[in-house]
Parts: C-alpha cells; sequence; structure tokens
C-alpha cells in the first residue's frame, strides 16, 4: 500500500511549497532584522544545490562584509573516522 507524499504530485512531479520564510535584513537599524555585523552567519554545503544562490546573492547585495560564510565538508561522515567511540556525525 502506497502512502501520499505531500511534495509529490500524482503524477509524481515535485511540487514545491511556498516559501514560509518572508522576513528581510534590512539596513535600517530600527527593522526586526538589521544588517549588523557578525550578527548572521551563513553555513552552505557545495554538495545542496541552491548554495551557489544564496553566496551570489549574498555578493549581489554586497553583504559579503557583514555576513560571514562558513562552507561545510559536502558529507555527512565521522569527524574522527579511525576512533572507533566516535560517534559525532557531521
Amino acid at each position: 500500500m502506497a502512502t501520499k507524499i505531500p511534495w509529490v504530485s500524482e503524477k509524481t512531479k515535485f511540487v514545491c511549497e511556498t516559501t514560509k520564510f518572508r522576513n528581510w535584513i534590512e539596513p535600517d537599524p530600527g527593522t526586526e532584522f538589521p544588517a549588523e555585523v557578525n550578527r548572521y552567519h551563513l553555513y552552505v554545503s557545495l554538495a545542496c544545490r541552491w548554495a551557489c544562490r544564496t553566496l551570489i546573492t549574498l555578493y549581489m547585495k554586497g553583504l559579503q562584509d557583514i555576513i560571514g560564510v562558513s562552507v561545510v565538508h559536502p558529507l555527512f561522515q565521522r569527524t574522527r573516522p579511525s576512533d572507533p567511540e566516535d560517534d559525532q556525525v557531521g
């Protein structure tokens, strides 16, 4: 018996939901999310197909001096592969 997956249509096509994030980082210090140095940090994985879009947007908006960026390892694996007791992944 098949179960219905909410993000797949009847014709097995991907159905994208409307995003729930509609807030903006603004230059005005009185806004909900003001553009302040060291307030925000962007973590991207280059294994994600949208990572390049977030990086492009960051630079096109001129926010590279406001928002820090870290590129994480593209694979989710053990942090100490030679340690059999290591249970931390990521």
